[in-house]
């Protein structure tokens, strides 16, 4: 498993992805938004507690490249769950 699938929010181009994806791009101006995405850099296993966060979700969407609003329900943040756990 690659480092960024593990944990996507670690991929050196992870806040270039960020900035560059349409439904994402003004997402790293704010603030709030910022220190999640560092507390998620540094700790994966925040993000079951975060993926209440409808920019995490998408964050996280992109970073994959996979719409999870399409996924509907927690499938969603379980399927990222079990793929983070996997590390």
């Amino acid at each position: 498993m690659t480092a960024d699938l593990a944990n996507p929010f670690r991929d050196p181009k992870a806040e270039e992805k960020l900035r560059n994806h349409p439904k994402t791009k003004g997402y790293m101006d704010d603030p709030e938004f910022r220190m999640k995405f560092y507390l998620l850099q540094q700790d994966p296993k925040n993000l079951m507690s975060l993926m209440n966060d409808q920019k995490i979700v998408d964050a996280v969407g992109a970073l994959l490249g996979v719409d999870l609003t399409a996924m509907g329900g927690g499938g969603a943040g379980e399927w990222v769950w079990i793929r983070l756990e996997q590390c």
